[in-house]
């Protein structure tokens, strides 16, 4: 009898003990959650304002030349160490690919050409002209991110209109291993109308 009292006793002790480390568990994770999620929060509405804030100087400026590009992107990722890199895609009719590759030929001293085919015969091309930090990036430069079928999904998404939109998660292959992160456009309407999207 007094085998079997002690047996239950250590049985229900163990099982008190046993909820309560699962409880204290639950709410250590609970608080681990909030404190990624407040970080993750924190980062999406920095980056958002940053990239906003590009958009405007880009819209503000008529004739944005590369020097006024990395002077203002660079202050931006200066305040900003989490985002890898910003860049300045222009949007123009397939007709102009040739003029425009001259174009980027001219800035860069190199011979450019733009990567890409475009998906649908109709679909404009949104190259990257500029891109800052220039070194780890260069091979991004003439790309045609519509002929990316998730980025020009984002770019088409009616909520562009009213705050950038992000894409699914790439992978960075700028730095030396992979790395999660995600494209977050916006758009630049052109000074006389504001409802043709210049870039983005």
């Amino acid at each position: 009898a007094v085998c079997s009292i002690l047996f239950v006793s250590v049985a229900v002790t163990t099982q008190l003990y046993d909820q309560e480390n699962r409880r204290n568990t639950i709410k250590i994770a609970e608080r681990e959650v909030h404190v990624i999620e407040n970080s993750l929060y924190r980062h999406t509405n920095s980056s958002i304002i940053a990239v906003q804030s590009l958009a405007s100087q880009m819209q503000s400026s008529s004739i944005l030349s590369q020097q006024d590009f990395y002077s203002y992107a660079n202050q931006l990722l200066t305040q900003e160490s989490f985002i890898k890199a910003l860049s300045w895609n222009v949007k123009i009719p397939q007709d102009q690919r040739q003029e425009f590759t001259q174009e980027m030929s001219n800035i860069y001293h190199l011979d450019i050409d733009i990567a890409g085919e475009p998906l649908e015969e109709d679909d404009p091309l949104v190259i990257v002209k500029y891109i800052a930090p220039f070194n780890g990036n260069q091979k991004a430069i003439g790309f045609n991110v519509f002929s990316n079928p998730d980025r020009k999904s984002s770019l088409l998404n009616p909520s562009i209109k009213y705050m950038p939109v992000g894409t699914k998660i790439i992978q960075l292959i700028q730095t030396k291993q992979p790395k999660p992160a995600y494209l977050l456009f916006a758009p630049v309407y052109a000074q006389d109308n504001k409802e043709t999207i210049k870039g983005y």
